[in-house]
């Protein structure tokens, strides 16, 4: 008989990425769906060929809309925890301890719709770092990621 260890840890943050990541998959799609419609109109034969054809745009978009709503972060007062996968899920777990810097990355274009980017920067390799992609009031995140961060730090200069 085995017993659970509830090891509870307070959530800094929780979010996953917007869906407006995947503006250009589904833009893709709307104009694939109606090439096959406009070559459906204009082909007398092989029309079911062209109907068949319909099912590739719908399952590329719902596929990639679900990939990107399996992803989640959540920040908690000792990690940053990322979780990702369709099939196969992989969950990286980062002690705050380990982040060097904490950037705000945000793209014109996703500026627009209100996203950004939080690179965190890991003690260690020069090239590592975890990507925090796609979310709102990314300012603010940063803003308590590195709070936290802090908070972790002040223990060890004592």
């Amino acid at each position: 008989m085995s017993k659970e260890i509830k090891t509870e840890e307070q959530a800094i943050w929780e979010g996953s990425p917007s869906q407006w990541l995947n503006f250009k998959t589904y833009a893709y799609c709307v104009i694939v769906t109606a090439l096959i419609i406009t070559v459906l109109f204009i082909v007398t034969k092989l029309q079911w060929l062209f109907v068949a054809l319909l099912l590739y745009p719908l399952v590329r978009a719902a596929f990639a809309w679900y990939e990107l709503r399996s992803e989640s972060y959540k920040i908690t007062a000792l990690r940053v925890l990322h979780r990702a996968g369709v099939f196969n899920r992989v969950t990286t777990e980062t002690k705050l301890s380990e982040i060097r810097e904490v950037l705000l990355l945000e793209p014109w274009y996703e500026r627009i719709v209100g996203l950004g980017n939080i690179r965190l920067n890991l003690k260690g390799f020069a090239e590592s770092y975890v990507m925090i992609s796609g979310i709102r009031k990314a300012e603010k995140i940063k803003e308590l990621l590195n709070q936290q961060i802090n908070k972790s730090e002040e223990p060890e200069n004592k």
